[in-house]
């Protein structure tokens, strides 16, 4: 009669199935629960040419994809930072959407970054 050891890990379960055979007669299957380390990777890629003519007072976007290359799925949290004496210059920044949501492995997400001058630009 083939005998059954079974173990378990409470990380995430991954069935594991090995089968021994040891004679005509006997097999020994194992099976049971591993922890697995989950990969994630993302990439973000602009749409249009990176570099765009920005009059003073103006506002320019550029549109943009996230893309999940991770095996799992992932949810992306996006915003815009510039220099702090941009900031105080009246430069603003800012990205839409602000979350990407749940992204499958090799789904998309789209958005826009868009960027303010002042009035007083030069």
């Amino acid at each position: 009669m083939p005998k059954k050891i079974s173990y378990s890990n409470v990380s995430l379960r991954v069935l594991i199935a090995a089968i021994f055979v040891l004679s005509t007669f006997a097999v020994i299957t194992l099976s049971g629960n591993v922890a697995a380390i989950p990969t994630y990777s993302v990439s973000v890629t602009m749409n249009s040419p990176s570099q765009k003519e920005l009059n003073p007072g103006k506002t320019v976007q550029f549109p943009f994809q996230v893309k999940n290359e991770g095996a799992n799925d992932d949810d992306y949290y996006l915003n815009a930072s510039i220099p702090a004496i941009w900031v105080s210059a009246g430069w603003t920044a800012y990205v839409t959407p602000t979350k990407t949501g749940t992204l499958t492995f090799g789904s998309t997400k789209s958005g826009t970054l868009t960027v303010t001058s002042p009035t007083n630009a030069s």
